[in-house]
C-alpha cells in the first residue's frame, strides 16, 4: 500500500511540473523545443487528472496517519 502512495506522491510531482503555468510548453522545461504541445482542452484534462492525483495523495495520507500505527 505504501508502494502506491509513493507511487501517487511522485505522479503529483510530475504533474504539477508539467502543468506549470509559466512554461509555455512542456518542451520549454529541458530546452528541447515543442515535444510536448497542448492544447486548451489537453491542459484542462491536465489539471483534472493532477487534481484527482492530489486528492487521492491527500486521502492515502490521511488514511496511513489513522488507520496504520508505526
Amino acid at each position: 500500500m505504501k508502494f502506491f502512495w509513493y507511487f501517487i506522491s511522485f505522479c503529483t510531482v510530475l504533474l504539477i511540473l508539467i502543468n506549470n503555468p509559466k512554461v509555455s510548453s512542456v518542451g520549454d522545461i529541458g530546452n528541447q523545443g515543442q515535444a510536448f504541445s497542448f492544447t486548451r482542452s489537453n491542459k484542462k484534462t491536465l489539471e483534472i487528472i493532477t487534481i484527482i492525483n492530489i486528492l487521492v495523495f491527500f486521502i492515502l495520507t490521511i488514511h496511513f496517519v489513522l488507520y496504520i500505527s508505526i
